[in-house]
């Protein structure tokens, strides 16, 4: 477990995907929000979040146990067709 620091909405994120429990979360964005809340997390939350803020958007969140344990977003590939890419916490 680690502390972090989160923003409100990032904080909300976590507690609708703790909520789903076993699952699938849809269409998730970065709020862009300036991080002020103290967390302590798992290492796939903290993974998560890390790369939500880098990436922008997810097309997809699997939520295993109540934590994210992957994730699928749009992308392209280096000739410039489009691809979904999937990425493990």
């Amino acid at each position: 477990m680690l502390k972090f620091t989160v923003s409100e909405q990032e904080a909300i994120l976590l507690q609708d995907i703790e909520n789903v429990a076993f699952g699938e979360v849809f269409d998730v964005e970065n709020c862009d929000a300036k991080p002020t809340r103290v967390l302590t997390v798992d290492d796939k939350a903290f993974n998560f979040i890390k790369n939500l803020r880098s990436i922008g958007t997810f097309a997809k969140v699997t939520v295993h146990d109540g934590l994210p344990s992957g994730a699928e977003y749009m992308s392209k590939t280096p000739s410039g067709l489009k691809c979904l890419r999937k990425i493990r916490f």
